[in-house]
Parts: C-alpha cells; structure tokens; sequence
C-alpha cells in the first residue's frame, strides 16, 4: 500500500539515509506528493518571503514558485517548462536575454510585475512577427511566451512593497 510507496521513494530519493523518519516523510506533503523534494529536504525557500522573484530557470514555476508563494513570496515569475533558446551565428540567444531585460527593468524602475510582463509580451509578439519565417526562433519564443507563469500578486512593485513612494 501507500506505506510501501513511501518506504520505497524514501529509498530511491535519500539513499544516504538522511531521512530517518518514516512519519516525517507521510506528514510532509505539497500538493500530495509524499515524494516532493521540499518537503523531503531541508531548503532555504523561506527566504523569498517578502520578495518577488523573476527566474529564467526551467520548470521553476512549477514546484518552487508555487512553494515561494506558499512561503510568502509577492510574486514568482519562472518558466512551467523548459526555457528554450536558439545559439546560432546570428547571436540570436541574445534576443531571449534581452527580453528577461525588459522585464527586469520594468520592475526596478518600479512598476508592477503585472507591467513588466506586459512589456515582455509586447516584446516577444515584436519579435514573433518579425521572425515568423524563421521557425527555430519563432517558435521557441511562442514557447517561452507560452510557459512563463506569473504567480502571486501581479500588483506587487519592489517600492511599493518596500513602503517606499516611486
């Protein structure tokens, strides 16, 4: 039954033996999963309490956003899937860069997180349209648009949150 399960993930995932508690392990969950590594280790997600947060980092939306959010975090803007960008002799990796930029600037000019994301949308539709015949580009753009998730409160701004008047 479920207890097997579990003796057996505790097994596979903590072959070292850190966890010594069967019960922790049953009594830690997210989202159901017994298995789910922050429940399994120790980690430092409390720290994004207070805090929005912007990664390019792939599957981060999924699993630690919804965990900083849980843990206080404003807001967590990461990729639900891959982040996928081309290396070509164009230098088109640079366009990706370019648009987590835009982002970045909006939100330490101070605007909200809602904003910048508008922004990097508008830049990414720019950049769809002008490479539509470049499949390669386009539809890794298309993708990245596509699994980009913003959690948490779109208002949130990095001053107004501070207390501090733009």
């Amino acid at each position: 039954g479920d207890q097997d399960k579990i003796k057996i993930a505790s097994r596979i995932l903590d072959p070292l033996g850190y966890i010594n508690n069967i019960d922790t392990i049953k009594s830690c969950q997210l989202n159901g999963d017994p298995c789910d590594l922050y429940c399994l280790y120790p980690t430092n997600v409390e720290l994004l309490s207070g805090k929005i947060v912007f990664t390019t980092a792939c599957f981060s939306a999924a699993g630690l956003g919804r965990c900083a959010i849980a843990n206080g975090a404003y807001s967590y803007t990461g990729s639900q899937d891959l982040f996928l960008f081309p290396i070509d002799s164009m230098g088109s990796q640079d366009m990706y860069g370019n648009i987590q930029l835009i982002g970045l600037k909006e939100l330490l000019l101070g605007h909200t997180v809602a904003d910048a994301e508008a922004k990097m949308n508008e830049e990414e539709d720019k950049l769809i349209r002008k490479f539509k015949r470049i499949k390669y580009i386009a539809l890794t753009l298309l993708w990245n648009k596509k699994n980009r998730k913003v959690l948490g409160d779109m208002n949130s701004s990095i001053y107004i949150n501070q207390g501090i008047d733009k």
